[in-house]
């Protein structure tokens, strides 16, 4: 019974990402505003620009408006935690084109790809190291309804070398996936948790957090973090699972923090 729930789990797991990629698809229409949405923002990373472009379902308007609204992010109307859901999103004004040009300058990043990697390739020594650890486990189980407990007991113990190097393999992909966008956008106190499990992201905020409060209080920061969590559009079932522990950390620390758009979160540190 085992081996079998671990082969449906597999099969399972092939077929949500056979439907993913299927979903991940693009039309030409897309691939235009895409194309006209580098142009709109040169200096930004492009990898950043379609986390946005997908999270706003590649309506180009919508995410231009996001992309102002953090680029330009200053205070706003401050929200206690527990009152996050009941206000509505406030639209902020628009800047003059030479503050905006300013902004976009202080993200800029140089570009040695054409196309940016997707966060599969990033988890892809992971992927790998679960597989295997999925086929030790099989054979372990079957050894031991064989009556092979030594065997049995050989490949238990290469399924748990292989789930520690899974472990080690993701833990190296959220570095890499994190300092990918966040290089350029931590420096304007904007923190991007796209591509991260929710354990990793919850990690990486309370880092930040602690950094950028530290400088806000020596007078070398701004007052505020502005946290893009998605709007948990590629997340299994479309149910957004980063957005939802941030909230309940922010809740739960007695951060101030309101949601001025969709999958975005502005943190205040004057409690």
């Amino acid at each position: 019974e085992y081996a079998e729930k671990v082969i449906q789990n597999q099969l399972g797991g092939m077929k949500r990402s056979k439907i993913n990629q299927d979903l991940g698809r693009k039309d030409s229409a897309a691939l235009l505003k895409e194309k006209e949405l580098y142009k709109m923002f040169p200096t930004i990373d492009r990898h950043f620009l379609m986390d946005i472009f997908k999270d706003n379902n590649y309506s180009l308007e919508q995410t231009e408006q996001f992309l102002r609204s953090v680029l330009d992010a200053g205070p706003v109307k401050n929200v206690i935690a527990q009152d996050v859901g009941k206000h509505s999103e406030a639209q902020r004004p628009g800047v003059k084109e030479k503050k905006k040009k300013v902004k976009e300058a202080e993200v800029a990043v140089q570009f040695q790809d054409t196309e940016d990697p997707d966060y599969g390739d990033f988890r892809a020594e992971a992927l790998l190291q679960h597989r295997k650890r999925q086929e030790c486990f099989c054979k372990a189980a079957e050894a031991y309804r064989q009556g092979k407990k030594d065997v049995a007991t050989f490949y238990a113990q290469q399924g748990h070398h292989h789930g520690q190097k899974k472990k080690e393999a993701n833990h190296r992909a959220a570095m890499r996936i994190f300092e990918r966008v966040n290089a350029s956008l931590l420096p304007q106190n904007v923190l991007d948790l796209h591509g991260l499990h929710v354990d990793e992201a919850i990690h990486h905020l309370k880092d930040v957090l602690q950094d950028k409060m530290a400088e806000w209080q020596q007078n070398r920061g701004k007052p505020h973090l502005s946290v893009i969590t998605g709007r948990g559009n590629r997340s299994q079932g479309g149910v957004a699972r980063i957005k939802p522990a941030v909230i309940d950390y922010l809740t739960n620390h007695n951060f101030r923090f309101t949601e001025p758009k969709a999958g975005l979160l502005v943190i205040f540190f004057n409690k």
